[in-house]
């Protein structure tokens, strides 16, 4: 069996989750013996890394890496990736290379099964960034939702699916998770935060109730803000670097910047909390 994954970033882009449950995900399916090939973007990943615009052998199957999406050798190439796959599993609704991949399916072979993993981008919390952006891709769904079968990873993304999309077919499986040999590293006193810097986190919200803990705030524990945001999330980023400043957290609210490999399973290991 054959299967597609076309996905806005993956391995060894460190940003967001997706990348990384993708990656465990088609590593797993190619040790069944289950052929795996990947259409993703550069996004989050360096040009030393590995070889965009050319097709990378792997383990479970193959990736390609699109330095420039709609280039005829990309857009060729991902029509032919669906035409020869038996499945497609779409990660992620609004990226690039899972729209593309909705299109050319709904046209030319609106009888291969289709997967769409949700990853949470129909609740509304999510929904209200880039609302008029994401109507376009919204209506296709709106019209094909019946011909596709929906992953959800919890009762909550469930609910958000059918109630957005009244009758859809939803299947419920968590997230398959590669865990990290573990790591011992004497514990810091502090909160960790890992991931994406984005509205949707709701890291104001965490630090403003941490401004109005007094038990925090004379205590020796700080919060450690690692990871990174989007050029198009500047403004917050440094909305929630005034807030610290005018909270007056500048010595217990750190942002320690974007961390990889082993040195963010060291951040993991060291902290009381996350």
């Amino acid at each position: 069996m054959k299967i597609f994954f076309p996905i806005g970033a993956f391995y060894p882009c460190q940003i967001g989750g997706q990348a990384s449950a993708v990656h465990w995900h088609v590593s797993a399916l190619g040790r069944m013996d289950i052929e795996c090939n990947v259409f993703t973007t550069m996004y989050g990943i360096g040009r030393d890394q590995v070889i965009a615009d050319q097709m990378t052998v792997t383990d479970y199957g193959s990736v390609y890496y699109a330095g420039n999406i709609f280039s005829i050798k990309s857009l060729l190439l991902l029509y032919k990736q669906i035409k020869k796959t038996d499945v497609i599993h779409l990660s992620g609704m609004f990226n690039i290379p899972s729209t593309l991949t909705l299109l050319i399916w709904a046209i030319f072979f609106p009888r291969k099964p289709l997967i769409c993993s949700v990853h949470g981008e129909l609740s509304p919390d999510a929904l209200r960034f880039s609302r008029m952006k994401k109507q376009p891709t919204l209506l296709l769904y709106r019209l094909l939702y019946r011909r596709i079968l929906f992953h959800a990873t919890s009762d909550k993304e469930r609910e958000d699916v059918t109630s957005f999309f009244k009758g859809s077919r939803v299947l419920q499986i968590p997230n398959l998770m590669h865990p990290a040999d573990f790591v011992d590293k004497p514990k810091k006193k502090q909160f960790l935060f890992m991931g994406r810097i984005h509205e949707i986190k709701a890291l104001h919200k965490f630090i403003e109730a941490l401004s109005l803990s007094k038990l925090f705030k004379e205590s020796d524990y700080i919060f450690d803000i690692t990871g990174t945001h989007e050029d198009r999330h500047e403004a917050y980023f440094q909305m929630i670097k005034k807030m610290v400043l005018d909270l007056d957290l500048r010595d217990k609210v750190n942002f320690s910047g974007h961390v990889t490999g082993h040195a963010k399973e060291e951040k993991y290991a060291e902290s009381y909390f996350l």
